[in-house]
């Protein structure tokens, strides 16, 4: 399979499509999630993912036998607050007025908050998603506004300014500062 890898440790982060294709069975998202298990990288969600995945007709033996194999992070208050900088910039910061759609303004604070946990992961990191041209914005642009001391999730994984958005060849993404991945992206 092409695309990022994971190295021995780490962590592989799914977003929402990302667990609703596993509960599908989706084959590319298995393939990710073997891979990880045999590189001993941490398999996890954001507990704001749990939520989106729980709702509607999605509830079922499937994706209850998904979530009992990952682990689920909380939502911190450094978290919150680095996604929050986002959203307040985002297209839905002022639905009411511009007449944008509020599950569209939902939609882009759950994708900021999975984004802002995975720049907070123990590296090296793969967010697993449908929607990589989204999560590569969000991930450049909380990396500019992320100036914040390190979680206790990952010591390893400090926000700093002057991060940037790279493609390879495959079309993956990744933050990067100095050289190294912060976070890489792959298509679930």
């Amino acid at each position: 399979m092409g695309g990022p890898r994971i190295a021995a440790g780490g962590t592989l982060i799914l977003d929402g499509s990302a667990v609703a294709e596993l509960a599908a069975g989706g084959a590319r998202v298995r393939a990710h999630l073997e891979i990880a298990r045999e590189r001993r990288a941490r398999v996890v969600i954001s507990a704001v993912t749990l939520a989106e995945s729980l709702r509607g007709d999605a509830v079922g033996a499937a994706l209850d036998e998904v979530l009992a194999r990952i682990t689920v992070l909380p939502v911190t208050s450094e978290i919150a607050r680095l996604a929050g900088k986002r959203s307040a910039r985002g297209p839905g910061d002022q639905a009411e007025r511009s007449g944008v759609d509020v599950d569209a303004r939902t939609e882009s604070t759950v994708d900021a908050i999975v984004a802002a946990t995975a720049l907070r992961c123990a590296r090296p990191v793969v967010l697993l998603t449908a929607v990589p041209e989204v999560m590569r914005r969000l991930l450049a642009e909380l990396a500019v506004l992320g100036e914040v001391e390190p979680s206790g999730m990952s010591e390893t994984a400090k926000v700093q300014a002057g991060e940037e958005i790279f493609m390879d060849e495959r079309g993956g993404g990744a933050v990067r500062r100095a050289g190294r991945p912060r976070v890489a992206i792959a298509q679930a």
